[in-house]
């Protein structure tokens, strides 16, 4: 029986120290991937984050954050790598642009979530397949209330990350 155990306990340890290594961190890492015109957009949304990463239930990184960076493809490659979670801000500017980012991130296996920022037809991309945000799955442009909706976000993002 203490064999068994002993056994046991080797096993956990080993998944511990494994998991470890894949996910140093304590926090999810939250890569913010958004067409550089959709910037302000952006800021409001990292406004109503802001609480979740002063509280350190996550970690943000903006893909134009390295805007003047010598690599930035690579860097940006990097931190989709590096993410836990991908949050697209889905607007047409960015299916125009950056959409490509996003096939790269699910074809690593990455967990995304679209976040609706306009109405955009998206019936020719893998987004439809996925939980989007905001949850009543209408655009922040559509609400009468853009900060309910961003409120509607962040309290979402909250329960989906623990």
């Amino acid at each position: 029986s203490s064999i068994k155990n002993n056994t046991e306990d080797k096993k956990q340890l080993k998944l511990r120290e494994r998991n470890e290594k894949v996910r140093p961190h304590k926090r999810p890492k939250c890569f913010l991937m958004y067409d550089f015109e959709d910037v302000k957009k952006v800021q409001k949304l990292k406004k109503f984050l802001y609480l979740l990463e002063r509280n350190k239930e996550i970690e943000i990184f903006d893909m134009h954050a390295t805007e003047f960076a010598e690599n930035q493809e690579q860097t940006i490659e990097y931190q989709i790598n590096q993410a836990d979670w991908v949050f697209c801000l889905i607007t047409f500017n960015f299916l125009f642009s950056t959409y490509d980012w996003a096939l790269k991130a699910r074809n690593l296996g990455k967990r995304i979530i679209p976040i609706q920022v306009n109405v955009v037809g998206l019936e020719d991309t893998f987004f439809p397949k996925l939980r989007s945000l905001p949850s009543n799955k209408k655009a922040i442009a559509e609400w009468s209330n853009e900060d309910a909706a961003y409120t509607d976000i962040v309290t979402h993002l909250r329960k989906i990350l623990k």
